[in-house]
């Protein structure tokens, strides 16, 4: 009883805070594919982004490579993915395409690069305007003072403003954030330069926001990794913030998209420091004040998975990647497509592909009639690599699984594994030794395929079979964040959170 005291003395003094148990939320069914359809002919015909055109059809852009010359492509198609007309610019030898593209008020507004040189290559960033039909209005190229590449565009009100990177040293590969603002004809108005430090930085997403715009890239830190990287600027693109986010690996935003939403911003990319640990996607919600709200990591052990688009639906995401990949031209991996929650708890997950690499790099809400999904794919196609257009229904609702842990618990002390004391004046969960997570968990549709437990982030444990418990003996004491998340046979998930305190 002594030792009971003292024990208990300890637990009063240690500065606590409460388990987070998440409520049950609603989960919508997989879609169904409408159609599937790919573009190109024998070369590597290659989709890098797309938008939802006025008239229900839909647009994508990309690289069409034709007789062994490259050029930047844009693609228009009805409502059913049958081809209207396309248009190609930038014949060359190397590379030519187009990152992005957008509606406008007549027309479309689209950006990309094209390489051109012998002995010195140059990269020349541009913006392309073209009308409703596809006919070109004006290209315009950009390469000095710098070269580089722009990733996004979107149309103001008296122009256009779009980001990328420009090269400050283009044998060293050192590159700088750029955001550039142009009149109608794509006549620089002004440009600004964003730089960490004395690495290498890129912006790839951009979004208005409140008085200015915010942006997320990647910048390279004193310790050279590449971490997330966000952006807050005003109207004239001075910044007002800049955050960075990530561990002691690889951790980058990449998606072309991001969002304002309830006073916040979330972003999308992948993670090497966090999640399962070989690349995960990586969903990051920031307050105004770029404060980390929450995180979410998408994954599995042994595979690396990528994400590029991203749009906004009714409170919810919808997620554009790839899953068992290693980058852009792999041989293997498929097309994943998910949806989350404001919370960033998995709707549903969606899994596309044949026995090559295909994946998906852009989605686009289609009004409340679905989503497209742009992507390339070397499954199918008559090619080494298509452009390829999905076109998903919209989604039907079904309740989602219920997980509580179990163990630890509110108002418990816990003593290596063996029994535990409940003190309900204080809503804490204390650890001595070793504990064995539990938890309870339920679906009443599908039923549940697995609970995967993460300590600070990190993947420790997937677990397939009932009843889903873990025993946890691999960490000293201190201050741990342990997330327990339940799965669906849709992909679906819930989760509950707890801070815990590790004493032995």
């Amino acid at each position: 009883m002594k030792l009971l005291s003292i024990f208990l003395s300890l637990f009063i003094l240690i500065p606590w805070i409460e388990i987070d148990e998440q409520k049950k939320i609603q989960d919508i069914q997989p879609p169904i594919i409408e159609w599937n359809r790919t573009y190109g002919g024998r070369g590597m015909d290659i989709f890098y982004c797309g938008c939802v055109s006025n008239d229900g059809g839909f647009v994508a852009c990309g690289n069409r490579e034709i007789d062994d010359v490259n050029y930047a492509w844009i693609l228009k198609v009805n409502e059913n993915g049958e081809k209207e007309w396309e248009v190609l610019n930038m014949p060359n030898n190397l590379t030519s395409f187009v990152s992005c593209i957008q509606v406008t008020k007549d027309g479309y507004i689209a950006c990309g690069s094209y390489m051109e040189g012998i002995t010195h290559l140059r990269y020349y960033r541009f913006l392309w305007k073209i009308n409703l039909q596809g006919k070109t209005e004006w290209f315009k190229t950009y390469d000095m003072p710098q070269e580089g590449h722009f990733y996004m565009v979107y149309e103001t009100a008296d122009g256009y403003i779009v980001v990328g990177y420009i090269y400050i040293n283009v044998t060293q590969g050192d590159t700088d954030a750029i955001l550039m603002k142009t009149d109608k004809n794509g006549n620089v108005e002004w440009q600004k330069i964003y730089r960490y430090g004395n690495g290498s930085e890129e912006i790839y997403c951009l979004s208005f926001a409140s008085n200015g715009y915010i942006m997320g890239g990647w910048a390279e830190t004193e310790e050279n990794n590449l971490d997330f990287w966000i952006i807050k600027a005003d109207e004239e693109g001075n910044v007002k913030w800049k955050k960075t986010f990530g561990g002691d690996k690889l951790d980058i935003c990449h998606s072309r998209n991001c969002f304002q939403s309830q006073n916040s911003y979330i972003f999308g990319g992948h993670t090497f420091s966090y999640g399962a640990g070989y690349g995960d996607i990586w969903i990051i919600k920031v307050s105004e004040d770029g404060e980390m709200i929450w995180n979410e990591t998408f994954g599995y052990r042994k595979t690396k998975e990528m994400m590029w688009g991203m749009d906004k639906c009714n409170g919810s995401y919808i997620l554009a990647g790839a899953k068992n990949c290693e980058g852009i031209m792999d041989r293997k991996g498929d097309a994943w497509i998910i949806k989350i929650d404001e919370r960033g708890n998995v709707k549903w997950s969606e899994i596309i592909g044949g026995k090559e690499e295909d994946q998906a790099v852009y989605v686009c809400r289609v009004g409340d009639d679905g989503y497209i999904v742009i992507g390339r794919t070397k499954s199918f196609g008559a090619g080494d690599w298509d452009g390829w257009m999905i076109k998903i229904s919209a989604d039907k609702e079904l309740s989602n699984p219920s997980i509580e842990l179990k163990k630890p618990k509110n108002g418990y002390i816990y003593f290596f594994d063996l029994f535990d004391i409940p003190l309900p004046f204080l809503d804490k969960a204390v650890i001595f030794g070793d504990i064995t997570f539990e938890v309870i968990v339920s679906d009443e549709n599908t039923g549940i395929v697995k609970v995967e437990y993460f300590i600070n982030n990190k993947l420790i444990a997937e677990i397939t079979e009932p009843p889903f418990s873990f025993k946890w003996n691999e960490f000293d004491a201190g201050k741990y964040n342990l997330k327990a998340r339940a799965y669906n046979s849709f992909g679906g998930t819930s989760q509950s959170d707890a801070k815990l305190q590790k004493i032995l």
